[in-house]
């Protein structure tokens, strides 16, 4: 079997712009500090491992990085890139090069979700989920606030000649009984 990308140079020029309409989001994302994480999923290599591929934005003696945590069946294995390092392997990871290795990407960030899908045609599809700011309803002005004054009641204190247990209810008939001496 042929590839058909290889074949026509226009459908892997035409494939190519969803992949690099994904990696411009990612590394505007990275770069304004909005990288939630990117989780590479579904493996399309024979093996299946690993099984998702999932990139954070970390700090590594000051300088921003990008750690890979690769989830296999029975362990996970964890490389630390620099940015342009792991922009380049985020390519690779999705077939940058006509080689698929993953079908699903999700980029999480603070700006809203964006999908790049692959077919089992190598057809590419990127889909963004833009969260959308809170809408700002206008509001009518609060009138000043007024001051009222409210006169709290006097409480009324039990005088000296009553009896403290007069003032204390008793719920049982057999305790009323005693109470009321």
């Amino acid at each position: 079997m042929s590839n058909p990308a290889l074949a026509h140079p226009a459908a892997s020029r035409a494939a190519a712009g969803p992949l690099a309409a994904f990696l411009a989001e990612v590394r505007a994302a990275i770069e304004g500090g909005q990288l939630g994480s990117l989780v590479l999923s579904k493996p399309r290599h024979a093996g299946g491992e690993p099984r998702a591929v999932r990139v954070r934005l970390i700090a590594l003696k000051g300088t921003p990085a990008l750690s890979f945590v690769a989830t296999h069946a029975t362990r996970d294995v964890t490389r630390n890139l620099g940015v342009d390092a792991g922009i380049a392997e985020i390519a690779a990871l999705l077939g940058a090069d006509d080689s698929l290795a993953f079908a699903h990407a999700t980029l999480h960030a603070a700006g809203g979700d964006t999908q790049l899908l692959v077919s089992k045609k190598a057809r590419r599809r990127c889909v963004g989920t833009g969260r959308k700011p809170p809408r700002q309803t206008p509001t009518a002005p609060k009138p000043a606030a007024q001051k009222t004054i409210v006169q709290k009641p006097t409480a009324q204190r039990p005088s000296a000649t009553t009896p403290l247990l007069r003032t204390t209810a008793c719920a049982s008939a057999a305790c009323r009984s005693t109470c009321r001496s």
